[in-house]
């Protein structure tokens, strides 16, 4: 009885000795944000990204999740789509109609802002001009649209 509980016991501290917990970084309203995930999206950005953009991008990512589930993105999409695609093209399919509705839809460019922009860029065309505008409004609302989102979630960064 000794001996079983001896090896038993072994096996067990083998076991957590070589078993490598996952560091908890950050949670979005409790989901654990880890850096096993941070360092797969690392590899993935191979080196370009710093540990603490891809955290952030991390927690971002999060917080649009929960909203577009909150307002069936999800359920919308899947019934829209033809075939089976895996989670991580639905979540990305997902995302991306989330923030062409809440970012891109209701961006609207005059012509005294083309105007404008091509009286201070001298040589930039009419169409250069309305892409640069419709990229400053983008991003303008997307910065809107994060911080709204962060402040309706608990966030812990550790």
């Amino acid at each position: 009885m000794k001996k079983f509980f001896l090896l038993t016991v072994t096996l067990m501290l083998l076991f957590l000795a070589t078993t490598s917990f996952a560091k908890v970084l950050a949670t979005v309203d409790g989901e654990e944000i880890t850096d096993k995930m941070v360092n797969l999206y690392a590899d993935a950005f191979k080196g370009k990204a710093d540990n603490k953009i891809i955290l952030d991008t991390l927690i971002n990512r999060a917080v649009i999740m929960k909203e577009a589930k909150k307002e069936k993105y999800f359920e919308n999409i899947k019934k829209q789509l033809k075939k089976q695609v895996g989670k991580e093209v639905l979540t990305g399919i997902v995302i991306r109609e989330y923030l062409k509705d809440k970012v891109l839809k209701n961006i609207k460019v005059s012509d005294e802002e083309i105007k404008r922009v091509i009286a201070h860029n001298k040589g930039m065309d009419r169409n250069a001009a309305k892409n640069q505008l419709i990229m400053m409004k983008a991003q303008k609302n997307f910065e809107t649209l994060l911080n709204s989102l962060r402040k309706k979630h608990k966030i812990k960064v550790y």
